[in-house]
């Protein structure tokens, strides 16, 4: 019985992965056309001194992902079968996602990801973009069904997440800086 579930919610969770993973590459797409509109100089003016530029908020976004690659990189290179993921690592991302969804409340990034490169240019970031993003669907879509509900991901804050749980926040995380490029643009 234990089995039959674990093998039917694994592959409930590979469905949801897939969906997931297919709804951020949709809206990636059409965020880089939306702003393949705008000259380069909108793209890098920030809006104000201490807000980042819409093309700021794609490479946070691209070396955001990049980190979580390589940390899933590492972690399975040095620990091949983690722990599963558990009640407490469902509450941390729950927490997470009410805190993502609260009116006003910001979350500071990780300082490694604050450090922009002196060249901003819309078609490096975007094939870089594209290119990560092919990796990161190649190295899931490799991994083990109990790989994959396990504590393979890392979240600054609130700690271990298995891949589904990683890839909502990426998806919410998208979201908020969609909108927050999309703001730069408007001023």
């Amino acid at each position: 019985m234990f089995f039959c579930n674990f093998v039917e919610n694994n592959e409930k969770m590979r469905i949801e992965i897939n969906q997931v993973f297919e709804r951020m590459e949709r809206d990636r797409v059409q965020v880089m056309a939306e702003l393949s509109q705008y000259a380069p100089a909108a793209l890098s003016q920030n809006p104000t001194p201490t807000r980042w530029s819409a093309l700021q908020n794609i490479v946070h976004l691209v070396e955001a992902e990049r980190g979580i690659l390589s940390y899933m990189k590492k972690k399975l290179h040095f620990e091949p079968n983690p722990k599963q993921t558990g009640w407490k690592n469902q509450w941390a991302y729950i927490k997470l996602r009410i805190a993502f969804g609260l009116p006003g409340v910001k979350i500071k990034a990780p300082n490694y990801l604050e450090l922009m490169p002196k060249t901003l240019d819309l078609n490096t970031h975007s094939t870089q973009w594209a290119t990560e993003r092919t990796d990161f669907k190649h190295f899931i879509d490799k991994m083990s069904d109990n790989v994959l509900s396990s504590e393979v991901c890392k979240h600054p804050i609130v700690g271990k997440l298995n891949v589904l749980q990683m890839l909502k926040f990426m998806e919410a995380h998208c979201n908020r800086h969609y909108a927050q490029l999309r703001r730069a643009l408007q001023k």
